[in-house]
């Protein structure tokens, strides 16, 4: 048993310290690509960041959104202040903050700002948490964008089955059905 338990141990300090490699590995990338760009972009994008409390393992794991979405070092940089801000809101992590985001933004279209100022809007003048809406929203997203149904038109959907007692999956389970039949 106390073998077991060891083994456990190991395999737990091996995880973590793969975690912490790859997170070293990837802001090392991170810093060898903003050093080629424009100091006064760089440190005017992150004093809008200053003040929100987040620490640079959260704004790690943003920036990891962005950069597996496919945007460059330069559009991370100009869109992480207002995920920041869009995470604080929304009292979830950064790394989750823009991976909703950024799903919903690359599925109808819209902008960073667009999405979540429209999720905001939603959430906030309904019965749902931001979470619960990205939860919903995460049932719909395919078959709205190939219905040809708009973010706005799904967010509206939301919020108004939030206010009647619908929300986070079972909302998205039901937009989904009523739009399949």
């Amino acid at each position: 048993i106390a073998g077991m338990a060891a083994g456990g141990a190991i395999k737990k300090i091996y995880e973590l310290g793969a975690a912490f490699e790859y997170t070293t590995v990837y802001v090392q990338a991170l810093a060898d690509t903003l050093s080629t760009m424009n100091a006064d972009t760089i440190s005017s994008s992150l004093l809008d960041i200053e003040g929100l409390r987040k620490g640079p393992q959260e704004l790690a794991e943003g920036m990891k959104e962005f950069a597996k979405a496919g945007d460059d070092a330069a559009m991370t940089i100009g869109h992480i202040a207002e995920m920041s801000k869009f995470a604080t809101i929304a009292e979830i992590g950064l790394g989750d903050a823009s991976k909703l985001v950024i799903c919903q933004t690359k599925a109808f279209g819209n902008s960073y700002s667009e999405t979540s100022n429209m999720i905001s809007a939603a959430s906030l003048s309904s019965a749902t948490s931001i979470e619960e809406m990205g939860n919903a929203m995460s049932y719909t997203t395919e078959l709205a964008t190939v219905s040809k149904i708009k973010f706005n038109e799904v967010a509206t959907a939301m919020a108004i089955m939030a206010n009647a007692g619908i929300r986070g999956s079972k909302a998205g389970t039901a937009l989904r059905t009523s739009v399949l039949k």
